[in-house]
């Protein structure tokens, strides 16, 4: 019982005090002869045995050195920078002036094979069949060539491959006190879909003091971790496994990191910042200094990365004026290379100061980075991923704001007009030659006008999504300045993917073209299954080699962004209680949870399974067949609101009035992608039908209004894009409204953004969705995102030069 209810207070993050009352009003129920706890530090002392320890770490007040190692342990001051370790408490007693919480990984790997709830899944990896489809990181080249290198690490499936998640965040908020605080996360990828990346399984490794960011000597902290991982690596720990009820010894590599690109710069050491920040291109960048701007751009250095018969490569006139790109894509270097080229370096962790000759001019690198102490860490392909996350949320407020053209925010802003005229040929866009006063930007035919932007903000006001898909973006529109603001990750991601060529298509078909494909590209990157075909297609339509290298390497990217750590780091940010000491408040709330977590699956074993005798004869009557067979009861039930397949449906009556839309359905076509075949409709009626007899047979049914699927009238199909359009006042002709509740697949609709003509007025797009927590492989399995779960890819990119040149103000629209 102490147990469930510590469960209830981590989950919850109820206050000790409210856990109290809790316990002392329960008491007041319940016989008085009874051994409940009394209060919160009881239920605490009681499983604290169950627990996993956390060590406190002294560090050096400005970062320099932990004292943790034999020879550290003494000391009294830096033995860099001579700052003094204590300070002296109230009662005279010595108080280190900067302390780390350490979570050991070891103990927290072994408690997997602990419990028949996982231990019978750390072996999914090399159990699950690849199919062409790369649904897990087991499916990708690093892991496949990892395997190759080390074959005697992975001919034991139960050796744990890790992955590792360094991010802060500020526990007082942006109004509050500077304080950043550095977490490090690890998790197992070992684990199936449905449970590889959620929160019982990632593990809090450490807390890196505040208030200040470690910057490049988060190295210094990261002894522990990596002492641990060297250690699981050479040597292995004996371990039972409860699955097998065998020891062995297990070991564990960490195969990348995940990370933003300043935390990049943090943990490679090669830092993102400058002319030299680009991680791939490192010193043979081609980035230059924009005159006006002053920033370092690498424009048109993309054109490198096409085919060479390219007809791109051969314009003089559409990208940098007067110049033909004849140079070959830069190799990607290997981990030998980059080794090759840093193992001379100094460790941040060996010196008070580290200067590397040449930083910022002929290199970026700041120190050698501790991962290279892991002997197999040159050999993975991917060592630092950069997440997609914050990629894609830059790349919409980049588009977005342009096109919209909001002011100090538009990429398309007076300096880079200035430095237009010296790299392009855009005479119509150049800032006009005055010899005084105002200075009038020419309008681009890319950037909406004030009118048409309060169109797009009321159409993103009145949009209706169904419940969990995403936040209320209504509340992010300002009318008056005709913008959007604070949106959050997930709604910039919701917006590039699927609503940007909605909102957008009433640009000119040359502009809306490209964002369209960007979306699409984005789109198919993010799918929870990347099929190879269709990664083929992408290589052929996107001339960028890195489309197609990035997921193939590493697998889908749902388990190489940011999401779930954020999410993560948010759970963690609501257990600071004690805002005097956040990181020990984090940490003693995070024991507690390790431990619930621990005792529901160690005593929620899985059931043995039974086998049944049956009938040789076949002489068994199912009375099941008898009741079917007279038919359903002649009084049903109906209900407003259903949860069938991960969805939530309402009726179209009770989602009247409501800020989201939960009443479109899809049934899907006979065949993969056949758009044409799926129907779609509205939900008008929930029914339950009974039938008789012991044990009780219920069927529910959708009444539906289905719209017209004639391709045409009441149907179009951009297949190019694959974007649906439904004629909403057409209705289809047949009487067939009924469909069985779980074949139903979620939609919502979305009208024209301008829909300032009848035609546009009629027509709604149609959005299909996946449910919260699903995925769809070989079974249905836990994941996190709601968009559909396969990548489909146009089958052509158009290589129209018009869509490059012709920046002039048209009329032409979508």
């Amino acid at each position: 019982m102490a147990v469930k209810m510590l469960s209830i207070k981590a989950k919850g993050n109820v206050s000790q005090q409210i856990f109290d009352d809790f316990v002392k009003a329960m008491k007041e129920v319940i016989p008085k002869d009874n051994l409940l706890v009394s209060n919160f530090y009881e239920a605490k002392k009681l499983v604290l045995k169950l627990g996993m320890e956390s060590n406190k770490i002294d560090c050096c007040i400005n970062g320099c050195m932990l004292y943790y190692k034999e020879d550290d342990m003494p000391r009294k001051e830096c033995k860099f920078c001579h700052s003094p370790r204590y300070k002296i408490g109230k009662k005279g007693k010595q108080v280190p002036l900067k302390r780390m919480h350490y979570l050991p990984l070891i103990p927290r790997l072994r408690r997997l094979y602990a419990s028949m709830n996982t231990a019978s899944h750390i072996r999914w990896h090399f159990d699950h069949e690849f199919k062409g489809v790369l649904e897990h990181p087991s499916d990708s080249k690093a892991w496949k060539y990892f395997d190759r290198k080390y074959p005697q690490f992975s001919q034991e499936p139960r050796n744990v491959r890790l992955g590792l998640c360094a991010d802060g965040f500020t526990p007082f908020g942006q109004s509050g006190k500077q304080y950043s605080c550095w977490l490090i996360i690890v998790t197992p990828y070992n684990l199936p879909p449905s449970m590889c990346m959620k929160t019982p399984y990632m593990f809090l490794s450490m807390i890196i003091p505040g208030p200040r960011n470690p910057k490049i000597r988060i190295d210094v902290y990261l002894q522990p971790l990596i002492d641990e991982l060297k250690l699981l690596w050479e040597d292995g720990v004996l371990t039972y496994d409860i699955h097998s009820k065998s020891n062995f010894v297990m070991r564990a590599a960490l195969l990348c990191t995940i990370n933003d690109f300043p935390a990049y710069g943090m943990l490679s050491g090669w830092m993102t910042a400058g002319r030299l920040a680009c991680p791939y291109c490192m010193e043979r960048t081609k980035a230059f200094q924009l005159k006006n701007g002053r920033k370092p751009s690498c424009f048109d250095y993309h054109r490198q990365f096409l085919p060479n018969n390219h007809m791109f490569r051969r314009n003089k006139d559409a990208f940098y004026k007067n110049r033909i790109e004849r140079s070959e894509p830069l190799p990607r270097l290997t981990g030998e290379q980059i080794w090759y080229i840093v193992q001379n370096y100094d460790k941040i962790s060996d010196v008070e100061q580290l200067e590397i000759e040449g930083y910022g001019s002929t290199h970026n690198w700041s120190k050698r980075s501790i991962f290279w102490n892991l002997p197999y860490w040159r050999h993975n392909l991917i060592r630092h991923n950069l997440d997609v996350m914050h990629i894609e949320n830059d790349v919409f407020d980049n588009i977005f704001n342009t096109i919209m053209d909001i002011k100090e925010k538009t990429k398309d802003n007076a300096k880079a007009r200035m430095d237009l005229s010296l790299y392009c040929k855009r005479k119509n866009l150049e800032l006009p030659n005055q010899s005084g006063g105002k200075i009038i930007k020419p309008k681009a035919n890319y950037t909406f006008t004030l009118q048409q932007k309060r169109a797009i903000c009321e159409w993103v006001k009145e949009l209706r999504m169904p419940d969990g898909y995403g936040s209320n973006l209504g509340r992010c529109v300002d009318m008056k300045e005709g913008k959007l603001y604070g949106m959050k990750s997930h709604d910039c991601h919701i917006f590039m993917e699927r609503l940007l060529p909605i909102a957008f298509c009433s640009l000119p078909e040359q502009i809306w073209k490209p964002i369209t494909e960007l979306s699409q590209f984005f789109r198919n990157l993010c799918s929870t299954s990347l099929r190879e075909d269709v990664l083929n297609k992408l290589e052929e339509n996107i001339p960028i080699v890195l489309c197609k290298l990035e997921p193939l390497l590493g697998g889908p990217v749902q388990y190489r962004w940011m999401y779930p750590f954020e999410r993560f780091l948010h759970h963690l940010k609501k257990k600071v209680k004690n805002k005097t000491h956040v990181e020990g408040s984090i940490v003693e709330s995070y024991l507690i949870e390790e431990i619930s977590y621990f005792c529901e699956y160690y005593f929620n074993q899985t059931s043995i399974d039974l086998t049944f005798v049956h009938d040789p004869l076949n002489n068994v009557t199912d009375s099941n067949i008898h009741s079917l067979a007279w038919g359903p009861l002649r009084i049903v039930k109906c209900w407003p609101i259903y949860k069938v397949n991960g969805f939530k449906f309402h009726t179209r009556s009770h989602s009247s009035g409501k800020s989201t839309q939960n009443y479109g359905i899809c049934v899907k076509g006979t065949g993969y992608g056949e758009y044409e075949n799926d129907f779609y409709g509205l939900l008008n009626e929930i029914i339950q039908v009974e039938y008789t007899g012991l044990p009780l047979k219920r069927v529910v049914l959708f009444k539906c209004e289905w719209f017209d699927p004639t391709i045409g009238k009441g149907t179009k199909v951009n297949k190019e894009y694959g974007i649906i359009q439904i004629r909403k006042n057409r209705r289809y002709g047949k009487y067939d409204p009924f469909i069985i509740a779980h074949k139903a697949i979620q939609v919502y609709f979305v009208p024209h953004p301008m829909s300032n003509t009848k035609e546009k007025a009629e027509w709604w797009f149609v959005f299909k969705t996946k449910a919260r927590g699903e995925i769809e492989i070989e079974t249905t399995e836990d994941f996190a995102y709601q968009e559909d779960g396969t990548n489909q890819s146009n089958n052509h990119i158009s290589n129209d030069i018009d869509i490059v040149v012709d920046l002039l103000d048209t009329n032409s629209t979508r």
